[in-house]
């Protein structure tokens, strides 16, 4: 008896667990992926043109997009260094510059960097 309660209530809370992360990946019915759906297609460097415009046409220029994970996906199938974010301080860097001596040899490493913060982006210049 024990067993089987136990077996039910796992069942469940594997359910409800596939349920939520489900639930996660989808954004509001307002989600829009149309804007960079376009803007790959205008300035993006795809890999593969015919494989695109094939995933243009199957999400109907990303009007059947519903998460960002699957937008991150299709973008990355167009040019692998091409990914989308819900927030952008996913992707912000802020290594600044540094300067090392060694035996009388100046270093300057310059790191990548990605900020839209105007003050970072001075200070890092």
């Amino acid at each position: 008896m024990k067993r089987k309660l136990f077996q039910v209530i796992g069942t469940l809370l594997a359910c409800m667990g596939v349920m939520m992360l489900t639930a996660s990946q989808r954004l509001s019915p307002h989600f829009d992926a149309r804007p960079a759906i376009a803007a790959m297609t205008r300035r993006g460097i795809i890999n593969d043109r015919a494989s695109w415009q094939t995933i243009c046409t199957q999400t109907d220029n990303g009007r059947q997009i519903t998460s960002v994970t699957q937008l991150s996906r299709l973008l990355q199938r167009a040019n692998r260094h091409s990914f989308a974010v819900s927030n952008i301080k996913q992707v912000e860097h802020h290594q600044l510059p540094r300067l090392v001596t060694d035996h009388r040899l100046k270093l300057i490493n310059v790191p990548g960097f990605f900020s839209q913060r105007r003050a970072i982006q001075k200070q890092y210049w």
